[in-house]
């Protein structure tokens, strides 16, 4: 049977709508490519003070060299950047950090932290290298507006400063990857970090953001560990997917292990409140205890008073 005349008309209609779209995609392509496309990563810009450095890591055997690791920066202070010399042999757990965006819980920013037998400790946090003066846009970081940065810097300078100096609430997970051991992610890092910095690249708000970064370079040394999900775009949700698939280093069902992790916040308040030093070990075995033990948590007693 023949198509009506008005079949024709709506095919006609689609079919000039398709083109016009088509003709729309490809202008912005173009636009892109000649606009934006061209852009070429530079390391001549004036760096806001907390990316100023950019890091290098070499391994030698056993021995890891962080060139240009930032500590300092708290209170106002200037950050330091300073060599460091690690044993490997030494590394003895591995964390994922996730720093909140007050009011966008699909968003956060994701880190990683390894600690050292001897209290040490190493943060490697994937960043936009944003300009002085320069605020940081999620629609800015779609366009080639920042360069990429892997920081490497002391932990405990790391958390103090986001916890004290910028007011976040952050959420900490000791970290198991399947196989991979700390000591090959942070080999893995190492790597990326150098060939980052060598090479240059962009920073990109959905493809090349901080958690994007992290599953890559882990999918790299063991293809597949983190699966392609939401996650990986709307990064406030990257912790709960890890403990989905059994990658966080806790016996606590989610909710109860999303309530544990947040107290890091308020341990990092009481530990440096007196200006003390070498607080971190203290802060980690707290939040470790709590969540191996078997004990009833702030969820079961809610569900109790509810019940009561």
């Amino acid at each position: 049977m023949p198509p009506t005349p008005v079949v024709k008309v709506v095919w006609r209609g689609v079919r000039r709508a398709l083109r016009r779209a088509g003709y729309a995609t490809l202008l912005v392509l173009l636009v892109w490519l000649v606009v934006v496309g061209r852009r070429v990563p530079r390391t001549d810009r004036l760096w806001a003070d907390d990316v100023a450095q950019l890091a290098e890591v070499a391994i030698d055997g056993d021995t890891l060299r962080v060139k240009n690791l930032r500590s300092g920066g708290l209170r106002g202070a200037d950050f330091v950047w300073e060599d460091e010399t690690y044993d490997l042999r030494e590394i003895e757990s591995m964390w994922f950090g996730v720093d909140e965006f007050i009011g966008q819980p699909a968003f956060a920013h994701g880190m990683l932290h390894w600690v050292w037998r001897d209290g040490r400790s190493v943060t490697v946090s994937v960043e936009a290298r944003k300009e002085q003066g320069e605020e940081y846009s999620a629609w800015q970081g779609l366009w080639r507006n920042y360069e990429l940065t892997y920081v490497w810097a002391d932990t405990a300078d790391m958390l103090d400063l986001r916890v004290n100096d910028r007011a976040a609430q952050l959420r900490l997970h000791p970290l198991r990857l399947n196989s991979l051991t700390p000591r090959a992610v942070l080999e893995g890092f190492a790597a990326q970090t150098n060939t980052v910095h060598t090479e240059g690249a962009w920073y990109h708000s959905v493809l090349h953001n901080c958690t994007n970064e992290l599953a890559h370079v882990v999918n790299d040394l063991a293809a597949g560990t983190i699966p392609l999900t939401r996650a990986r775009v709307q990064t406030g949700y990257a912790d709960a997917r890890l403990h989905e698939w059994g990658m966080l280093n806790t016996t606590l069902p989610w909710d109860e292990q999303l309530i544990t992790s947040r107290k890091v916040t308020q341990l990092v308040q009481a530990a440096t409140a007196n200006g003390g030093q070498a607080w971190l070990a203290s802060v980690l075995e707290a939040l470790q205890q709590e969540m191996s033990e078997e004990i009833k948590t702030e969820v079961q007693k809610e569900a109790e008073r509810g019940a009561n």
